[in-house]
């Protein structure tokens, strides 16, 4: 046995949780993404929809024009945020499983950042 078989054998793994960034349930990315996407969707017909029309989600109606105007602004934005965070979320956990920057993890990562860049933009529109 040589050295360097010797070190291998006796060099500790490193943990999932090793790197500083905790585990997370592939459950809570799923939930978080279908959550964000569905806040930016109902924010987009908000903002893109009829003036005139409703909003009927659960048995409940709103009359789109008594919504006030930070309503599908605060959809959106908050809703590419959490998308961001999944999206995020999904490309360290890809990260940590191959060890090495694949397709998986730069897909996740262009993901999550033009989920953040939309949030960015609705951001500055509604400042501005």
């Amino acid at each position: 046995m040589t050295i360097l078989e010797q070190r291998r054998e006796t060099t500790p793994t490193p943990s999932p949780t090793s790197r500083g960034v905790p585990v997370i349930s592939h459950v809570t990315e799923w939930v978080a993404g279908v959550l964000g996407a569905i806040a930016a969707l109902i924010g987009g017909f908000l903002y893109y929809g009829p003036s005139d029309g409703t909003l009927s989600l659960f048995g409940w109606d709103w009359d789109i024009a008594d919504l006030a105007d930070a309503w599908p602004f605060s959809l959106m934005i908050g809703g590419g945020v959490v998308m961001a965070a999944a999206f995020g979320w999904f490309a360290t956990k890809m990260y940590r499983r191959d060890d090495a920057i694949t397709t998986s993890v730069a897909v996740g990562s262009v993901l999550s950042l033009a989920a953040l860049a939309g949030a960015a933009v609705f951001a500055l529109i509604w400042i501005f």
